[in-house]
């Protein structure tokens, strides 16, 4: 038996929303052709993600642009 996650974070219902109807079908059929496997869904609805575009020191003499120390 597998599990699959599957994560949503649209506040549509699938009739006013493409991405979650396409998901929601996979799932349907994912589940048909896997009966013994569970599917978990995790809704992240309301979930506030960190900003990434503010200053990382407040210092004023080593205050540092955004995107300063990514890698890309």
């Amino acid at each position: 038996m597998e599990t699959v996650l599957y994560i949503t974070a649209n506040p549509n219902d699938a009739s006013t929303s493409y991405s979650k109807a396409v998901g929601e079908a996979f799932i349907a059929c994912y589940q048909s052709e896997n009966p013994n496997d569970e599917v978990v869904e995790s809704s992240r609805r309301g979930f506030t993600a960190p900003t990434s575009h503010t200053t990382v020191r407040t210092d004023p003499y080593t205050a540092v642009q955004p995107f300063e120390y990514l890698i890309w």
